[in-house]
């Protein structure tokens, strides 16, 4: 587990500092006047912690330890502890993977053409409905790509504690993928090493093109989480991408084998 931290200075202390405590594999209580999230579980290599708050510890406990940590970081995972947080009003999200990046990993790309954008900025050009991702309200820094004068994809810069600073991204719909997620990344992750902070950029484990991004850009895996919020419980799409651009992808499921009783997001990108 060292060795995956070990690249980033001062990563690990941050973790400790996100768990309340020293890391090491279990199940561990916290009052929720310290640390406000219901939940957090992290996987670093071999070692798996999960922090809760009192109320649910015992009924936490009781999946947790019945579960390898291969099931417990999975969707499957995700079902079996909301199978106990929901009555409490806590959903369950994950695993989710995050990729870290510093000076010495970081590959910049030749087509950086990010400009740096102002909250009232974005105000003023930016749907938050098209770029969900992307939170301006309490960011630090935000960059944008134009494509015929359109916002076509944005960037925000969030403090995580330092020394991370996590970045969101998004592409505008229709934008067609055309290397803007990549020249918008490019210039914020310079920005951030400018900082003298640490990269980090996460994503779910279906959003294929997303983690493939993080990927050609230097920035390395280094642990999953899971994370539970107040709220209703929320599924995945199925997976975006695909392996190769010549080929066909097909669904193995029939219409009628999906899952009736998911609620869709309904709504449009107008």
């Amino acid at each position: 587990m060292r060795e995956e931290i070990s690249t980033f200075s001062g990563l690990e202390e941050w973790l400790k500092a996100k768990m309340g405590r020293e890391l090491e594999t279990g199940v561990f209580e916290a009052s929720g006047d310290a640390h406000p999230e219901p939940l957090v579980a992290y996987r670093i290599g071999d070692l798996a912690m999960v922090r809760v708050v009192e109320e649910m510890g015992a009924e936490v406990r009781s999946v947790v330890d019945g579960l390898s940590h291969d099931e417990l970081f999975s969707l499957f995972g995700v079902y079996e502890l909301a199978r106990v947080t929901l009555p409490h009003g806590v959903g369950i999200w994950g695993p989710t993977l995050y990729y870290f990046g510093n000076a010495d990993t970081f590959r910049p790309s030749e087509h950086d053409t990010a400009v740096q954008l102002t909250k009232k900025e974005l105000d003023e050009i930016a749907n938050p409905r098209l770029f969900w991702h992307c939170d301006w309200t309490e960011s630090v820094a935000n960059f944008g790509v134009f494509e015929d004068g359109r916002l076509a994809a944005l960037t925000t810069v969030h403090d995580y504690g330092d020394p991370v600073y996590a970045i969101g991204v998004d592409v505008a719909p229709g934008s067609g993928l055309r290397g803007l997620g990549r020249a918008v990344m490019a210039g914020t992750c310079k920005w951030v090493l400018d900082q003298g902070r640490v990269i980090l950029a996460t994503s779910a484990q279906w959003n294929i093109p997303s983690v493939r991004l993080q990927r050609s850009m230097g920035l390395r895996y280094v642990l999953s989480d899971l994370h539970g919020s107040f709220g209703s419980f929320k599924v995945p799409p199925q997976p975006l991408g695909k392996p190769r651009p010549d080929v066909e992808t097909h669904d193995l499921y029939p219409i009628w084998a999906q899952n009736k009783e998911i609620i869709r997001h309904g709504g449009s990108y107008e």
